[in-house]
């Protein structure tokens, strides 16, 4: 499928806190490396959503690995993800 309208119907789940539905939608689009690290950021809040933390850490720690230099909202944006499972 069409990977960033698949990625925005992920966001839209999130919205609607339909977190088991996004944490599936938001997989399918890791295979896009340009949107990988706002995906793993996403779909670990959907884990921690689902009360999945172990999860929800592992994507934010590949979402780290991915974090786009010089972006200082996408590393606000991490940061403040992370805060939900430590």
């Amino acid at each position: 499928g069409f990977v960033p309208a698949t990625y925005l119907l992920g966001l839209c789940q999130m919205q609607q806190e339909r977190h088991d539905a996004a944490r599936e939608t938001l997989g399918r689009c890791l295979s896009d490396e340009r949107l990988a690290f706002w995906v793993l950021v996403l779909r670990g809040r959907a884990h921690a959503g689902l009360k999945r933390y172990a999860e929800a850490a592992a994507d934010f720690d590949a979402a780290g690995r991915r974090l786009p230099p010089g972006q200082p909202l996408a590393a606000a944006a991490l940061a403040s993800s992370r805060g939900v499972v430590e």
